[in-house]
Parts: structure tokens; C-alpha cells; sequence
């Protein structure tokens, strides 16, 4: 009788340790669900502006700095403030902006990375950019645009949305 009760207390620790090692996978897997939700990511990560249309991504220059080149608000990267019209079959892309600092705003190129993408991105005109609440007044000048991924959160879109490629602005004041 004793060695059945010793083994009947074996298999009932067996037991017990295979289900709390499934357990404790089980909470892994939903952990790294919950990690990944908007909810979690908009509290550690950037919560960003969106304008209500897409941005026409082409500088305004007739003799961009670099090397002359004669952009007319179609082909080099940066940003024109001139609306888009159906005549136009140059590059426009969703934005998202994250305002760092009250003379700085970060500007992302969400959904995927312009075709135009260049490290140089240039403002060469006064440009307004209208978002929900707030209106962006960015500086005319040359800044440096990063090729990078990941996520940004917009309450706007109520998601989370992917972005390639980031690129820090001044404030007109």
C-alpha cells in the first residue's frame, strides 16, 4: 500500500509540473500579445499628428543648392506647399508629425518609403500642413532625412502604422 502511495504522489507532481510548465508558455504567448497593442505601444511609443490628405513630397527650388537642378515643385525630395492636382503624377505620401519641442517637429513617411527618398529633403517655400487640432508652420531649409522603420500610433487613425524613413524639421516662428 505505501509503494502505491508513493507512486500515485509521483504522478500527481508529474502532473502538476507539466501544467505549470504549459501555463507559463501559455502566458508567455499572451504577453507578447499584449505588448504589441496599440493601447501599450501608443504609451511607449510616438503618438503622431496625421494631415487629413496625403502631402505632395517634391521641392519648390528652381536651383536646389546641391547641384542646380531645376525641382519646380516635382521631383526633388522635400516639401511643396502647393495642393495637389489631378495634373500631377509626382510623388505624395501619408505623414505623420510628432512635435519634439516647441521650435521642432519630427516628420514620418508612414506606409511605405517615397520613391523620390533622398537624404537630402528640402523646404523651400513657407509650408502649413493642417492636422486635426494643430497647424504646422515648417522652416524654409535643408535637413537631413533618415531611411529607418518602425511604428508610430495615431489617435487620428486609431492604429498603429508602419513608417520608413523619418526626417527632424524647425518651426517657422
Amino acid at each position: 500500500m505505501n509503494h502505491l502511495k508513493r507512486k500515485f504522489f509521483i504522478l500527481t507532481i508529474l502532473l502538476i509540473g507539466i501544467f505549470f510548465a504549459f501555463s507559463c508558455e501559455k502566458n508567455t504567448e499572451n504577453s507578447k500579445e499584449v505588448n504589441s497593442s496599440p493601447a501599450l505601444l501608443k504609451a511607449s511609443g510616438v503618438n503622431v499628428d496625421v494631415p487629413f490628405e496625403p502631402i505632395r513630397l517634391a521641392r519648390a527650388t528652381t536651383n536646389r543648392p546641391r547641384d542646380g537642378k531645376n525641382c519646380g515643385c516635382n521631383e526633388c525630395f522635400g516639401l511643396c506647399n502647393r495642393p495637389i492636382t489631378s495634373a500631377y503624377n509626382g510623388e505624395s505620401s501619408l505623414i505623420g508629425i510628432n512635435q519634439i519641442d516647441s521650435n521642432t517637429v519630427q516628420i514620418y513617411f508612414l506606409y511605405n518609403l517615397p520613391s523620390n527618398f533622398d537624404e537630402e529633403f528640402g523646404i523651400d517655400e513657407t509650408t502649413t500642413l493642417l492636422c486635426q487640432n494643430v497647424t504646422y508652420t515648417l522652416k524654409i531649409g535643408e535637413y537631413n532625412a533618415i531611411e529607418s522603420t518602425g511604428y508610430v500610433y495615431s489617435e487620428y487613425l486609431t492604429e498603429n502604422i508602419e513608417y520608413f524613413g523619418v526626417v527632424e524639421v524647425d518651426l517657422d516662428e
